[in-house]
């Protein structure tokens, strides 16, 4: 009887020290799950201040676009004006 005692506090020692590594374990997957999400949220934040800057970019032609042209309108009218 005693045997079995001693068997059964061997396996519940057992059991405890693998429930305590199994919660060591958890505990370090949460917070490698935790990183990779701030990880994301950065490239989030860097994929959208990207697009922003490709935005501007792409709208500098056209702004250099209408100012050549109001340059010219206003040279049109400054001559134009200045011929009367």
């Amino acid at each position: 009887m005693e045997r079995r005692i001693e068997i059964l506090e061997e396996n519940d020692k057992d059991k405890e020290t693998r429930i305590s590594n199994l919660e060591r374990k958890s505990d370090v997957s949460d917070e490698k799950f935790n990183n990779i999400m701030l990880l994301l949220n950065d490239l989030k934040e860097s994929i959208d201040k990207i697009a922003g800057n490709l935005q501007e970019i792409q709208k500098r032609p056209i702004n250099l676009i209408y100012q050549v042209a109001t340059g010219i309108i206003l040279l049109g009218l400054g001559v134009a004006i200045g011929w009367k």
